[in-house]
């Protein structure tokens, strides 16, 4: 579990519980509820759906609360599931229809939300809510890769919520298959903007593939891990520990308390995107962040961008006001006392700036302009999203306050083997392969 603690990440999606498995790491299912992992089960379409819901019975049984979503089976273009004599999209489409009506009879687990199938192209599921896979490939920045399947899979299966439950970029220059990869540094940068994107989106969770490269191959399916094979972190994984750590919130009252609103404005920067949290001692930390072209396809060498002068005013003053920068560290980059209006150099990952309101007063007053145009305020390390036209909502990124929309940030890792034998653990990073 040392990873997954460094990381900040507490949600996890792996394959459904099976015995089966048990050598390959989902023994350690168990334990890893006990030390606080949540999990989104994915459904093997291979496995009666009735004894699926049973087995995850079993684990919320045992440690409630850990279930936090049920989603149907797997990029079934790639893994064709067969049911009740039928195959393809129409299988998976008939296999997710005995998997709802499982769960609906199980008084147990009947309201934790169920996830639709994933598919290419996108297809309708019986289901609480939508999966999408959303893999921006050869360095692209994520937010229209995200956009395009939030509508592809809107426009099958409208007015559902949906979970981002793969993502990722992998590290292999010049694969022996698949699309080309980035370098370490761009890696991080593009994951830093990705969850940021989900959440900024409305995803209600946001899991990242993968925690650890999986082989020592040529593949790009061997480099899409946070961690390197050898289990050292990669710069993507010190920029997540980083931003988990400038996010985190340790207040005796970070599951209870009321988030409020921050007025703000952004001027010189129309290219930037904004995310409002706030922790439970009256701080709140905008992160804002551009997501311009960072990677040349034709020389697999990262794009140097020059930094844009963003001007953040504050609807009054503040305290203190501090910057700091994932990929850097975790020590403030930039501090003000007594301000309210902060210059930043933003380039294409996100910073995150701390409103230290005077005397911890809880502030009130109408929305800034991003939110107002349904961009999301959170609280920290949970990323809650509530898309509200008057944007006074706020939540945090690790603890839960009890919203329903709930963006969390996560991991997957493809093998069970590289998440709990090297003792990882993902807060909506994907453990399914």
């Amino acid at each position: 579990m040392d990873a997954l603690a460094y990381l900040g990440i507490d949600y996890v999606r792996d394959g459904a519980p099976n015995p089966n498995y048990d050598r390959y790491g989902q023994e350690h299912y168990a334990q890893a509820a006990a030390l606080g992992v949540h999990f989104t089960f994915a459904a093997d379409g291979g496995v009666d759906p009735f004894v699926e819901v049973a087995r995850i019975h079993a684990i919320e049984a045992t440690h409630p609360g850990t279930v936090t979503a049920i989603e149907g089976p797997n990029e079934v273009n790639n893994w064709q599931v067969a049911y009740q004599g039928l195959t393809g999209t129409a299988g998976a489409q008939a296999y997710m229809k005995a998997l709802y009506d499982a769960v609906q009879a199980d008084p147990l687990v009947k309201d934790i939300d169920v996830s639709g199938f994933t598919d290419w192209p996108f297809h309708a599921s019986v289901s609480d809510t939508s999966s999408i896979h959303p893999y921006a490939k050869e360095g692209d920045q994520p937010l229209a890769t995200i956009q395009q399947n939030m509508a592809g899979q809107s426009a099958v299966d409208p007015n559902k919520a949906f979970y981002i439950t793969e993502t990722g970029y992998h590290t292999q220059i010049n694969p022996s298959g698949g699309w080309e990869g980035v370098d370490e540094a761009t890696q991080a940068k593009l994951l830093l903007n990705t969850y940021m994107d989900g959440a900024r989106l409305g995803a209600k969770e946001t899991y990242v593939y993968q925690l650890l490269d999986a082989y020592s191959g040529s593949s790009q399916e061997e480099h899409f891990g946070l961690m390197r094979l050898d289990n050292s972190p990669k710069p993507a994984a010190t920029a997540i520990h980083n931003l988990t750590t400038i996010l985190a919130d340790h207040g005796d009252k970070n599951l209870s308390f009321t988030p409020q609103s921050l007025s703000y404005t952004v001027k010189g920067n129309d290219q930037a995107y904004t995310y409002l949290t706030q922790k439970s001692d009256g701080s709140f930390q905008l992160i804002v962040w551009s997501e311009p072209d960072i990677w040349n396809q034709d020389t697999n060498q990262p794009i140097a961008v020059a930094a844009t002068k963003t001007a953040i005013t504050f609807g009054t003053a503040a305290k203190s006001i501090q910057v700091f920068d994932p990929l850097t560290g975790t020590a403030a980059v930039q501090a003000l006392n007594h301000a309210s209006s902060v210059t930043l150099n933003v380039t294409d990952h996100p910073l995150v700036v701390q409103f230290q309101p005077e005397q911890n007063h809880h502030l009130r007053g109408t929305a800034g302009a991003d939110m107002q145009a349904g961009r999301a305020v959170s609280d920290t390390i949970q990323l809650h999203h509530s898309a509200v036209s008057s944007g006074d909502r706020a939540h945090s990124l690790m603890s839960h306050s009890g919203d329903d929309v709930t963006p969390k940030i996560g991991l997957e890792t493809t093998e069970f083997s590289n998440f709990f034998l090297h003792g990882l653990k993902a807060a909506d990073f994907d453990l399914f392969s």
